[in-house]
């Protein structure tokens, strides 16, 4: 979230802990589909594919 709020520093608190909560999601949506997959997420961001929202993310493996 620093890193968020340094790219965003107009951010008030109530915008801060929406995209907190969103990122909270995101984990919980990404530990449930893929369990056993322990990559660390480095970047991500949406796109448009054929009028649906995706997620596109790189991720890094730690050994």
């Amino acid at each position: 979230m620093r890193e968020y709020q340094k790219s965003n520093p107009d951010a008030d608190q109530e915008h801060l802990a929406d995209v907190r909560s969103d990122l909270e999601k995101l984990i919980e949506a990404k530990l449930r589909m893929f369990p056993y997959d322990l990559r660390r997420v480095v970047h991500a961001r949406i796109i448009n594919v054929g009028g649906q929202d995706r997620i596109e993310a790189a991720a890094l493996t730690a050994e």
